[in-house]
């Protein structure tokens, strides 16, 4: 009986022991601070990006502020640019150096970034994440004699360079944008004005009646003269189907037989003045006039007008348009771009746009002219 007894009460004390343990493991501790991710960055331009964050659990008391900071330097805290995204647990989402408040970013710089949410115990931090903003221009030329034109052929650079007024201009060209020399162009071009158009990989310099044209990136040149009589240098813009088009003035014209004779497809389409550039970019048509911006998506045969914007004087003739990563560049003497294949526009600032007149797309990079330099 006795040994009953003391088995009785060795039972009791292991089943009070282990439940003792399990009361003890079920308890579990709140932290007193929040818990948070960094989740990611993207949508990376010069001045802004975007960041993603999440806060899993908001410890011991309510949350009242969470959102991100950033520096150059690492491990940012709340001492450095930061911005306030509201509170609450769950996924949040913001940008940082979008306003002058946060702090806005410098152009081609790594910044460190990481995610944080405060309560009334203290601020937690998400891990830290990292990414470099894209470049602004870069002044990559600086010459004595301006460059009067800038364009390119395929992967060949070229520049015009004004010499001495009207006596003559040079061409030259060059792979890298940094080392140039001179083209083979028969002596120097006959006047300051002249232009070069480029179409699928040839060039043609128009001239009164008839226009050079080279296939070979400038190496040599043939002549052909205009069965046409038209009522100035046209410019040559587009080759459909072995057809070229072309604008003259206030009319849009094309040639079924390499330039010798020549049709008017449609004649100021909703202009108060002539022409001052045209453009193919894909299966579209752009054209510029003194104010507004024209665009046909059946091959010049009728158009509409996606902006109106007056072209700053002394950039009417040299106005750009190029397409880059999707983007539509458009330069009137101010810089706007287009996300939906021309449709609708958004000016764009920099200290380099107040003064750019030629715009070319060129391996994955934008260059620019300005009157005596040039940009990427």
């Amino acid at each position: 009986m006795k040994s009953k007894i003391i088995l009785f009460f060795l039972v009791l004390l292991s089943a009070i022991f282990f439940y003792d343990c399990k009361k003890k493991e079920d308890k579990k501790e709140v932290s007193p601070l929040p818990v948070v991710n960094t989740i990611g960055i993207t949508s990376i331009s010069i001045y802004e990006a975007a960041c993603s964050g999440e806060v899993t659990s908001e410890g011991a008391s309510a949350l009242t502020a969470v959102g991100f900071c950033w520096d150059v330097n690492p491990n940012p805290t709340l001492l450095r640019s930061n911005n306030n995204l509201g509170n609450g647990t769950g996924t949040f989402a913001g940008k940082i150096g979008s306003t002058p408040l946060g702090g806005i970013l410098k152009a081609n710089t790594t910044y460190f970034v990481r995610a944080y949410a405060t309560n009334l115990n203290g601020t937690a931090y998400g891990a830290e994440l990292s990414f470099k903003t894209q470049a602004d221009w870069q002044k990559i030329v600086s010459t004595t004699s301006q460059p009067y034109r800038f364009f390119n052929c395929g992967d060949v650079l070229f520049k015009i360079i004004q010499n001495n007024g009207n006596s003559g201009s040079e061409l030259y060209k060059s792979t890298d944008g940094f080392t140039w020399n001179i083209c083979n162009y028969n002596g120097k071009m006959a006047n300051q004005s002249v232009y070069i158009d480029v179409v699928d990989n040839e060039m043609f310099w128009a001239n009164n009646a008839s226009f050079y044209r080279s296939s070979d990136f400038g190496a040599s040149w043939n002549l052909t003269t205009f069965a046409t009589t038209l009522s100035a240098s046209p410019r040559i813009f587009a080759k459909i189907n072995q057809e070229l088009y072309g604008y003259c003035k206030n009319d849009v014209i094309k040639s079924s037989d390499n330039g010798i004779t020549w049709t008017s497809i449609s004649t100021n389409p909703g202009l108060s003045t002539a022409i001052f550039r045209m453009y193919k970019l894909g299966n579209l048509f752009f054209l510029v006039s003194t104010n507004a911006l024209f665009r046909s998506d059946n091959s010049g045969t009728s158009w509409t007008k996606v902006l109106t914007r007056q072209v700053k004087s002394d950039y009417a003739y040299s106005s750009s348009m190029v397409e880059s990563n999707g983007k539509l560049f458009l330069n009137t003497g101010d810089i706007f771009v287009s996300n939906d294949q021309g449709l609708n526009w958004t000016q764009t600032t920099s200290s380099f746009y107040n003064s750019c007149n030629d715009l070319i797309a060129y391996n994955n990079s934008i260059f620019g002219r300005t009157s005596s330099n040039m940009y990427n």
